[in-house]
């Protein structure tokens, strides 16, 4: 059970490294179009007599487009960046990692702390205890 589980888990996160690799293309088609329009290649639908609908090719992006070319590329990245987070460890393992090493250094201290309270107190050359 516990090995079908664990290649379920690897299947998914393969699935969400495809999602997130075509998730990067996607963003870089979505660039590419917003670049067209500075050298007169911008692509649309236009429409003409009677309603008829007709590809252009156009030399800017017309705002409305513009503003739906960037709203798709940040809704594409957002989720790029969940699924990438998903998979990744969040800081966790580095969290632990530091609390681990703040936990020695506290042992540490405290063994040293200790001890120096054990140790005798060294003497003066004539015999008496230092202040």
């Amino acid at each position: 059970m516990a090995a079908a589980v664990s290649a379920k888990q690897v299947d998914n996160r393969a699935r969400r490294a495809a999602l997130i690799e075509a998730a990067y293309v996607e963003m870089g088609e979505i660039v590419k179009r917003l670049r067209a329009g500075r050298e007169g290649e911008f692509h649309t639908i236009l429409k003409g007599e009677g309603g008829a609908e007709h590809t252009e090719v156009i030399e800017f992006v017309p705002s409305v487009e513009a503003l739906n070319l960037l709203r798709a590329f940040s809704v594409v990245a957002k989720t790029a960046v969940d699924l990438e987070k998903v998979d990744g460890d969040q800081g966790v393992e580095g969290a632990k990692s530091m609390l681990g090493n703040l936990a020695l250094g506290l042992r540490a201290v405290y063994d040293a702390a200790r001890l120096a309270d054990e140790q005798p107190e060294p003497a003066e050359p004539n015999g008496e205890a230092c202040p």
